[in-house]
């Protein structure tokens, strides 16, 4: 039995859903924000979150040589928070500034359960130690955000979000002394 304690970080520069109409209420008619000085500003958009949380796994002892290592799965739960990171190059464009930022960002959270299925490999010489396999999470979010800008509303939709992966990990190993069977005086 293996008990986990982690936080994980996401991003990503590939946004999807709320992504392509997000700032049509300031957009021009060919699709572009105006910054302060009248030209048209550069915005990058990213994904940002993180999950936090505890997972209980077990390995299923297939091998009699090594008995730690094996069929592995795990689940769990914590919090999953993720939102929309907004640049502006040169931070010309007031629309896109300070606490008018967070009326685009979509910021959710919630509670999230989470699962992972693959294979733990725990050597006896301690020096190779990995796992790889797939994690999936689900979370029940909603937006934390009191107005958005985009809906021109509060967003009080309850979401669930869905997120997949291949993970691998290299495992250092942190072992306590064995007493000796034997002592001497």
């Amino acid at each position: 039995v293996l008990l986990d304690v982690n936080a994980n970080f996401l991003f990503s520069g590939n946004l999807k859903g709320d992504g392509a109409t997000l700032f049509d209420s300031i957009k021009t008619s060919n699709g572009a924000i105006i910054n302060d000085e009248g030209e048209y500003a550069k915005v990058r958009t990213f994904e940002r979150g993180l999950f936090a949380g505890a997972r209980l796994g077990y390995v299923l002892p297939v091998f009699r040589k090594n008995p730690n290592s094996g069929p592995f799965f795990s689940i769990g739960a914590g919090i999953l928070q993720h939102k929309i990171r907004i640049e502006v190059d040169g931070n010309d464009a007031p629309q896109l500034n300070g606490d008018y930022k967070k009326g685009y960002d979509k910021l959710c959270n919630g509670p999230a359960i989470t699962e992972f299925v693959g294979y733990l490999y725990l050597s006896h010489d301690h020096l190779l130690n990995f796992y790889a396999g797939f994690e999936f999470y689900q979370a029940f979010t909603q937006s934390r955000r009191s107005w958005d800008f985009n809906m021109m509303q509060r967003d009080t939709k309850k979401r669930i979000d869905l997120l997949y992966s291949f993970k691998f990990g290299w495992i250092i190993p942190i072992y306590r002394r064995v007493p000796d069977k034997f002592y001497f005086n």
